[in-house]
């Protein structure tokens, strides 16, 4: 309960060159992060002090580029060898969810819209795309297609640019920027599509009672750590193998042998902990 009373104000991991991840972590999901840049984290949104903090929008994440001269969506992450391989077009959506028609219709409505886009200033766009060495990651919301948020109309917003070739060593921000003017002028236009950049959050000194839910969850976080005989250095998955393991040992099933593997195994994720044989 603790972590998840900070879902709502997301930090990004940095994204390397190589690959664009295919999903933004929670707080309870960033395994690496230590317990003690929570507390820092408690602060600094007390404080008002973030930088660029955006929202995390309830819709899918799609990459998008220019590859041989055609736009090219990308669902779940992208890089620079599965741009080689070729993303969805027109023609691959409607063979791919052929029987999922949703779908279907999400990424083909996203497609036309950034087709609008490109074909507003294809010039621009040769410039920001460099032939698919530099790739746009958004999420879109289409009311046909939701997840657990029903968005009232469809939109697409622009997460970042990036850089994935192997010749393009950063993005012209200049091209980017106008790629986003030109897609906030297609929505205004009447694009059935609103397009811009994400939300980002502005965050302003908290009030008193803001004060109380920082003070409440710092209390609890000192509880825990008390608890569990955690220290701040100490990482979320290393919280999250102990408590897991808390648990196994009420259970009959798993052999004492094999107690610290099979929490690591379900507290970490990293299935290679246990063997076959140990399965």
């Amino acid at each position: 309960m603790i972590l998840r009373e900070y879902v709502q104000t997301v930090l990004r991991k940095p994204v390397m060159s190589e690959a664009l991840a295919a999903h933004i972590l929670n707080f309870y999901e960033d395994l690496d992060m230590s317990l003690g840049e929570l507390y820092e984290v408690v602060d600094a949104i007390r404080d008002g002090s973030l930088d660029e903090v955006t929202e995390k929008m309830d819709g899918q994440n799609v990459t998008f580029t220019i590859f041989n001269d055609q736009l090219q969506l990308y669902s779940k992450g992208a890089s620079w060898k599965r741009i080689l391989k070729g993303g969805l077009t027109r023609d691959t959506i409607n063979s791919q969810y052929a029987d999922r028609p949703t779908v279907r219709e999400a990424f083909m409505e996203a497609l036309e819209a950034l087709q609008a886009v490109i074909s507003a200033d294809p010039e621009n766009a040769a410039r920001l795309f460099q032939q698919g060495q530099v790739v746009v990651e958004s999420s879109i919301q289409m009311p046909n297609n939701p997840n657990t948020i029903i968005y009232d109309d469809p939109s697409i917003q622009f997460i970042q640019a990036v850089a994935l070739g192997p010749d393009v060593e950063e993005v012209d921000q200049a091209a980017y920027r106008e790629f986003i003017s030109a897609a906030q002028r297609v929505s205004k236009k009447g694009h059935k599509v609103d397009m811009g950049l994400v939300p980002y959050l502005k965050l302003q000194k908290s009030l008193e009672n803001d004060d109380a839910l920082a003070d409440k969850i710092k209390g609890q976080l000192d509880a825990l750590l008390s608890k569990t005989s955690m220290q701040k250095s100490n990482t979320i998955g290393d919280m999250a193998v102990h408590l897991v393991r808390q648990q196994l040992e009420f259970l009959d099933s798993v052999p004492p042998e094999l107690m610290d593997k099979a929490a690591q195994r379900i507290g970490s994720g990293v299935k290679s902990v246990l063997t076959k044989k140990e399965y």
